[in-house]
């Protein structure tokens, strides 16, 4: 299978206008390629279209705002070679008995089904582009470690890694590549939100949970978003051609 040059090809990173996301989107461009970033809340509220990079006002949990976005996508470059669900929200932080159905079904809408749904849309278009297209799907290192007070995060994560060794099995016959990436915490301000409430279930300081995640660090710091996009990099390169229904974590733990 020969492999296109990279300046050809055009990916869709879900959530990719902050944090994590933005990194992705950021090191995707610093490749060559052009990227589409679904956000639900752009910057300004504006959509906006360019040579190499657009951006489009999409919730991933509406199925008729992932259709109208994809078709987007394909109106403006005419092709999608790669998908990056990143797309995800941290979830309510508490003890089970405390969570309620609201916030478990909407963190397993976003974190899961989001993902199901660009699949659903993206899938058929990146099989109309060749042979090497590439799914990558964000989990979490919580997924097999499982976070206290974090269920419905934890939950969803797992799910998302299931959700991708199906569907590499499922698209391996077409050239498609489907494999996950779970970072340990991340520098930004999802990990302060999430140190915030973890300190208030667990009745300790924020400062105290971020020094226990550091100590379980290897290499006793957390991970930047820019380390994990690189992976990601290299994932949907020609290099990864042959990496498929795979977890890759992103971690020092």
């Amino acid at each position: 299978m020969a492999a296109k040059s990279r300046k050809a090809r055009v990916a869709l990173v879900t959530g990719g206008a902050k944090g994590l996301g933005k990194a992705i989107t950021e090191r995707l461009l610093s490749d060559g390629l052009s990227v589409a970033v679904f956000a639900d809340n752009p910057k300004g509220g504006q959509e906006r279209r360019g040579k190499r990079l657009s951006v489009f006002r999409v919730d991933v949990t509406n199925q008729q705002q992932v259709k109208n976005g994809v078709a987007s996508v394909m109106k403006t470059y005419g092709r999608l070679d790669v998908l990056v669900n990143n797309a995800g929200v941290s979830g309510p932080v508490g003890r089970v008995q405390e969570i309620s159905e609201v916030d478990w079904e909407r963190t397993i809408d976003v974190n899961l089904t989001g993902a199901f749904i660009c699949c659903k849309y993206a899938v058929p278009q990146i099989m109309n582009s060749g042979t090497d297209g590439r799914i990558v799907n964000i989990s979490s290192e919580v997924w097999k470690k499982g976070a206290a007070f974090r269920t419905p995060y934890s939950a969803s994560k797992a799910g998302l890694v299931g959700f991708t060794r199906a569907l590499s099995k499922e698209l391996g016959s077409y050239g498609i590549t489907v494999n996950s990436v779970s970072p340990g915490p991340i520098e930004g301000g999802r990990i302060e939100e999430v140190t915030e409430l973890t300190a208030l279930a667990n009745k300790v300081t924020p400062s105290e949970i971020k020094k226990r995640l550091i100590r379980a660090s290897m290499l006793h710091r957390l991970s930047k978003p820019r380390e994990v996009a690189a992976l990601v990099s290299f994932i949907i390169s020609p290099e990864g051609a042959f990496i498929t229904g795979q977890e890759f974590d992103a971690d020092s733990t």
